[in-house]
């Protein structure tokens, strides 16, 4: 049920407050949505192509891994001393990511050490599955944080102390 997370969005978009998730979440939506363009756009028939999403994807799913974890280190951290029950929503969709990047990884395997044109297009179909669930639950998992736990930060940190996390994130 999204009701409380869209109940959120309209408070937390008009507030003059600080939004801790914005900025860094944005880079990532747009990050997740390329990503999943060009999972749509290559030909797996041919090698060379298929070499080159596949890097181009790994550094993606790194940079999906960095952002959890430096969410993690950033805001999750000071959010839990402070308000512990806060996080018991999005703590799961953590760790589904998590499971979820590891069997992106093990797909691309598949997809490089793919023998026929064939197999390759059967796996090249498996990645986009799962990477359309992956961007799904990524994207709703960001809704959640920017509406659900914005609105704990507010209620537990000033604007001050929001601000020396963002900053951090930038050193």
């Amino acid at each position: 049920d999204h009701a409380p997370a869209i109940d959120n969005l309209h408070l937390v978009c008009h507030s003059p407050r600080l939004r801790p998730y914005a900025r860094m979440h944005d880079e990532l939506r747009r990050q997740l949505l390329r990503l999943m363009l060009q999972a749509l756009d290559f030909n797996a028939s041919e090698p060379p192509k298929r070499a080159t999403f596949a890097s181009m994807a790994e550094h993606a799913l790194r940079h999906c891994e960095h952002h959890l974890a430096l969410e993690e280190a950033l805001f999750h951290a000071p959010l839990r001393k402070r308000a512990p029950r806060a996080l018991l929503a999005v703590e799961l969709d953590h760790e589904q990511l998590q499971q979820s990047l590891a069997g992106l990884r093990d797909t691309l395997d598949q997809l490089r050490e793919a023998s026929t044109p064939g197999a390759a297009e059967a796996v090249a179909r498996e990645l986009r599955l799962r990477l359309s669930l992956f961007v799904a639950d990524g994207l709703a998992h960001m809704v959640e944080e920017e509406s659900t736990l914005t609105r704990a930060w507010w209620t537990h940190f000033s604007d001050g102390e929001i601000q020396t996390c963002l900053e951090d994130r930038k050193s």
